[in-house]
């Protein structure tokens, strides 16, 4: 491993006074960036240091050595590899990641490097005072997720996170500047994955139009649903069932919450409903259930009962009431 390049400082007035500025001309001091949620963010390991990049939550880069280059041969033998060992820098390991999920020309999945935290030893410190776990503030996301970039940008949009970061400037020693430069950061990287999640969605809507005019079927996998749930966008299945009832709009005039009272009338009118539809099924059973047939109350001119049904008053044809004369037939 090459040499390290030494760090240069340089104290400048700032906001709490004076404080110490790390330049930026040291490529072996460690990086920093942030993903707000992609579902797989898979890298080269060898490249970065990372087989996959983690989410929603400070990423490290650091200068490291592998070895193994086995395309390199010998002169006179090439058929013979040379394994050696190359050095990464962390500058190199984060713009690498960069590359990959914000390419300028390629699609923007939110990746942001966060310069301002660059050989900051209080680094994790400055972006877990920005970027408090939904746990540890008790929020739950509505469509389930652990890290979601539309619930992330609803924090940082709220008037009590904004009086968080002030009572957080007075209480602690870290930088506003700094602070609010990795605000910024989360805040783009939301933004940007936020709008490729919804097009990314979009697409898939029309894919999967398409093929139902073509008698076709596009599969949507977890993948995808993770775009649509990113960006709080209920299936056509989730509005009917109303399974995300506080997300949907409320009527111009209705109340957002039901009192007491109309809950109690709903359910109500609920059961006297299922009471009539119970009362038909009966009848409509009752009459396809065939009774069991009633024996003819007469008897025979041997005086035994008589075996045919009866049809009328519990007489048969042969036997009708009050004519003794066909009771002895």
């Amino acid at each position: 491993m090459s040499a390290a390049a030494p760090m240069t400082e340089h104290a400048v007035d700032g906001f709490l006074g004076q404080r110490r500025v790390v330049e930026h001309d040291n490529p072996h001091a460690d990086r920093f960036g942030y993903m707000p949620g992609v579902f797989s963010a898979k890298v080269e390991v060898r490249k970065t240091g990372y087989a996959y990049l983690p989410q929603g939550r400070l990423i490290r880069f650091q200068t490291f050595s592998r070895g193994g280059d086995y395309n390199i041969g010998h002169i006179e033998n090439p058929k013979q590899p040379e394994f050696r060992s190359y050095e990464v820098t962390a500058a190199e390991a984060a713009e690498n990641a960069k590359t990959e999920f914000n390419a300028a020309d390629e699609i923007d999945q939110g990746f942001v490097d966060i310069p301002q935290l660059i050989g900051n030893p209080q680094a994790q410190a400055y972006f877990d005072a920005v970027h408090p776990s939904f746990e540890s503030i008790g929020h739950t996301c509505p469509f389930g997720l652990a890290i979601c970039p539309t619930c992330r940008l609803e924090m940082l949009a709220s008037g009590d996170y904004a009086e968080y970061l002030d009572r957080l400037v007075v209480e602690s020693n870290l930088d506003i500047d700094i602070l609010n430069a990795t605000v910024n950061a989360v805040r783009s990287a939301c933004e940007r994955y936020s709008t490729y999640a919804a097009q990314a969605w979009n697409d898939v809507v029309q894919k999967q139009e398409i093929a139902k005019n073509q008698q076709g079927m596009v599969i949507i996998g977890r993948a995808h649903h993770h775009w649509r749930k990113s960006v709080h966008i209920m299936t056509a299945q989730e509005v009917e069932d109303n399974r995300f009832s506080r997300l949907l709009p409320t009527p111009a005039g209705a109340r957002s919450t039901p009192t007491e009272s109309e809950e109690i009338q709903a359910l109500r009118a609920e059961n006297a409903a299922n009471q009539e539809r119970l009362a038909a099924l009966e009848a409509k059973f009752s009459q396809n259930t065939s009774a069991a047939p009633v024996l003819c109350s007469g008897t025979t001119g041997n005086g035994e009962q008589c075996k045919n049904n009866a049809t009328k008053d519990g007489r048969c044809g042969k036997h009708p009431l009050g004519e003794q004369a066909n009771e002895a037939q």
